[in-house]
């Protein structure tokens, strides 16, 4: 007798320290519909739960586990037929695992869109319907499973998950005691897979001819009028015809009589579709420095082996004219593009770019889309109908299985980089796949990162430059505007005196500014001048930021203004005295883009001032609706954060001011230099593009700095030159890799002595076990933001290389025994993040 198959199968909704491969037996009748890939309901623990799990690997002979086949549970079911991970997307989700240390499961929901598939929820409910009842046991209940008993009463259901993150680890101990009781229950909940959408639509069935024939002999004026619009118009939707007011019964009738046959279309939400009505396709013709380095490239990318490539030039010298007729070459071999842009706020002029080029062979996907919109791009990608994706971070996993080409545009942009699990960094999942598909991975950028830089220097990369701007104009000049002598004169203000002049006179010529200043709302800070107290968040260690109501009255714009903290939303009135000394009244120090835009109303009441920060722009289409109208001359300067400051193109933009240089250059970050010069040359990039004179002024307190003077110069060689000393001396990537381990809780006093026990566990472990792994260890110390949403962190900093011992070491850290038995200890690793 043969034995039955054996499934070995990843969890998706388990925790680090229990994620790994479990066996299960595969029965005869899910023998032909199960493959490797799958997404199957399986029974997990004493209570036989039912979880959502991926098969990794099937044993045809039975011999995977080391129980005997009868004694392993069975599959439960296959739960989502509609898909099938390939081994492309298996290696990934293991890559990720691996060098990320998340679990699978937020690994395979990182890549795959909730819509596509089905999944089991369970979630805890109280018996709120016998209260009364059960008034007695409440009130007999422990402190501890009252709050919890409370907590479901007041909020409704919820998944053990967000219980854990409230009451910590003895939640698992608590809700059985209060399912011991009969006051609260488990209910498995199912969420299918996406809605596909569809349209119907209606045609004749007979000749025109017989159709007006049958005309004469129906009764009812609206099956007439059905049968009159599908001569005229020979197909009829089902929106079309309820736009005419025609209900289903004459609809029913039709199709009963054989009259009209009904077709059933599948629907595609495509944002991208409402770029189809944009201009004609560019028909640039690229110059001949823009043409050689085509021809690198495209040798690269058809080497038939995995590459990776540089292309470094100057702000305006047409890189993304290169990319897209290298796009065109490598879709004409049978191929597919991923296109990825740092923001949400540059996908709208990306996409309209590739719209006017490729039309629906585009598939639009980043965060702000809806899960329906999304779940369709997804699909459409995965069945072939887009062979180009274009969209942020995620979009590295668009489901294409003959991929050709990968381009991170910006690529030294942090945003590339997850701030949540998984930590991964769309760069190192580009490379995997390049290397996976044999692809040209193509970093563009005029600022690239040190680390590709250095990889580009040293030969890893493919380095192809632009020396110079596409249609031949200079790059704009570049001033600074001392601000110390503005303070000498008492000024204080956010626009200076230098930069007031400069944006009168491109008024005066009719053109355009863009100003940019790294920070929203009105006053950067509220401090006591009496005790030198600053106002800060009670949920987290950071001061609270001023955001005025529009008031013009000094006094009424305080009262009718409020704090907010940026981190976790926290708002309150602004008090009349300082809640530490009692004295008042406060004062209101530093400025943001409100106060920016305030004077700028003030300074220039004829121009019109466009403000464009996360304040302004909180519909899903305001921000491309204001950047339009910006383009389209409706105003005259363009006032925001770090949103106004990349990759976009306006012709009649002439001048960039720069309203505190500083704020981002004397921060406790060794990538702070290369940060501000990045920043500086994108911004200074945005004037000039067209044929007019481009002017940046940059306002500044340290003008004679090193990194702003070759901001100025837009020199990036000699930026670099200096700046890969400096890490080399100090040991800071791309010469080592730095790993961060962050733990937290909302208990200060189990937090610090969970840092010392960790610090010893690394130390423990590499004297012993991994003593062949070399390290520096910093710490454990507070975080820089110690405080955030009623968390205290602390952290641990390690200098390392990041190899396969490396990530063995810090997976037994990540999952072994909790490090507090009392309270509630997260701990996260995050490999070479974006800021320390």
């Amino acid at each position: 007798m043969s034995k039955e198959p054996i499934a070995r199968v990843f969890l998706l909704d388990t925790v680090y320290r229990l994620d790994k491969l479990y066996s299960y037996r595969l029965p005869d009748s899910l023998h032909e519909s199960v493959f490797t890939g799958s997404v199957v309901s399986v029974p997990f623990g004493a209570a036989n739960h039912k979880k959502t799990a991926v098969v990794y690997a099937i044993d045809e002979q039975g011999d995977a586990s080391d129980l005997p086949v009868g004694k392993l549970k069975a599959v439960c079911e296959h739960s989502d037929a509609s898909l099938t991970l390939s081994p492309e997307q298996l290696r990934l989700c293991t890559f990720l695992k691996e060098h990320t240390f998340c679990t699978f499961g937020e690994a395979f929901r990182a890549m795959i869109p909730l819509s596509a598939y089905s999944h089991v929820k369970y979630l805890y409910s109280a018996d709120t319907d016998r209260m009364e009842e059960n008034k007695e046991t409440i009130a007999r209940l422990s402190r501890e499973q009252a709050a919890l008993y409370a907590r479901l009463c007041r909020q409704g259901d919820a998944p053990f998950a967000s219980l854990k993150s409230e009451f910590g680890e003895k939640t698992g101990r608590l809700l059985s005691a209060l399912k011991d009781k009969g006051l609260v229950t488990l209910r498995e909940k199912t969420k299918s897979s996406g809605r596909v959408k569809t349209s119907r639509c209606y045609s004749l069935s007979v000749s025109r001819e017989e159709a007006q024939k049958a005309i004469d002999s129906l009764r009812g004026e609206s099956r007439k009028k059905l049968l009159r619009l599908l001569i005229e118009r020979g197909e009829l939707s089902d929106i079309q015809i309820k736009e005419e007011k025609i209900g289903k019964a004459p609809i029913d009738f039709l199709l009963e009589q054989g009259l009209i046959v009904c077709r059933t279309d599948t629907l595609y939400r495509d944002p991208a579709a409402a770029f189809e009505q944009q201009a004609k396709a560019s028909t640039d013709t690229l110059n001949g420095e823009q043409q050689q380095a085509l021809d690198r490239l495209s040798s690269l990318a058809a080497s038939g082996e995995g590459k990776g490539a540089l292309l470094f030039g100057v702000t305006g010298s047409g890189k993304t004219h290169v990319v897209t007729a290298l796009i065109d070459r490598v879709l004409a071999s049978g191929r597919q593009a991923i296109y990825l842009v740092p923001e949400i706020s540059l996908t709208p002029q990306t996409v309209s770019i590739f719209q006017k080029r490729y039309g629906r062979k585009i598939a639009l996907y980043h965060s702000a889309l809806s899960d329906g919109e999304r779940f369709d791009a997804w699909r459409r990608m995965k069945n072939g109908d887009a062979c180009v994706c274009v969209g942020t971070r995620s979009a590295i996993f668009a489901p294409f299985d003959n991929l050709g080409l990968i381009v991170l545009d910006e690529e030294q942009e942090h945003t590339y980089k997850s701030d949540s699990a998984p930590r991964y960094h769309a760069r190192d999942v580009a490379r995997f796949r390049a290397a996976s598909h044999r692809a040209l991975m193509l970093l563009c950028s005029a600022t690239p990162s040190l680390e590709s830089a250095y990889r580009a220097k040293s030969g890893s990369y493919e380095l192809v430059r632009l020396n110079s701007r596409f249609n031949g104009s200079d790059l704009p000049q570049t001033r600074f505007a001392d601000l110390r002598t503005d303070s000498e004169r008492g000024s204080g203000r956010a626009i200076g005196s230098e930069l007031q002049a400069a944006i009168a006179e491109t008024l005066k010529k009719g053109e355009q500014a863009i100003l940019f200043v790294n920070r929203r709302g009105y006053h950067n800070f509220v401090s006591c001048p009496f005790c030198g107290q600053t106002l800060v968040c009670p949920h987290c260690s950071v001061s609270m930021t001023f955001h005025s109501t529009g008031r013009a009255d000094a006094e009424a714009r305080v009262k009718s203004g409020y704090l907010s903290c940026h981190y976790c939303g926290h708002r309150e009135l602004v008090p009349d005295k300082c809640p530490s000394c009692g004295k008042g009244p406060l004062n209101f120090l530093g400025f943001g883009t409100q106060k920016a835009e305030e004077e700028l109303k003030a300074l220039f009441p004829e121009a019109t001032v466009m403000r464009l920060d996360a304040d302004t722009v909180g519909s899903k289409h305001a921000y491309e609706e204001k950047l339009t109208a910006f383009r389209n001359g409706k105003a005259q300067i363009l006032l925001g954060t770090q949103m106004v400051v990349k990759g976009h193109d306006f012709p009649n933009v002439t001048l960039v001011g720069v309203l505190l240089a500083d704020s981002s250059l004397y921060v406790s970050d060794f990538r702070a230099n290369e940060h501000t010069f990045s920043l500086l040359t994108q911004v200074t990039g945005r004037a000039g593009r067209a044929d007019k004179k481009g002017l940046s002024l940059i306002q500044t307190y340290c003008p004679e700095h090193t990194t702003l003077a070759l901001a100025q110069a837009q020199d990036f060689p000699a930026f670099y030159a200096d700046e890969i000393k400096l890490r080399k001396n100090y040991l800071f990537p791309p010469f080592c890799d730095i790993v961060l381990l962050e733990i937290a809780s909302s208990d200060e006093t189990a937090l610090l002595q969970a840092s010392v026990a960790l610090s010893a566990r690394l130390v423990e472990k590499v004297k012993t076990e991994f003593a062949d792994v070399k390290l520096q260890l910093f710490g454990p110390f507070e975080a820089p933001l110690y405080k955030l949403k009623g968390s205290y962190r602390m952290r641990l900093v390690l200098k390392c290389r990041f190899n396969a011992r490396m990530r063995a070491l810090l997976a037994q850290i990540k999952g072994g025994e909790p490090l507090s038995k009392k309270a509630n200890i997260s701990l996260s690793i995050d490999v070479n993040p974006h800021t320390l």
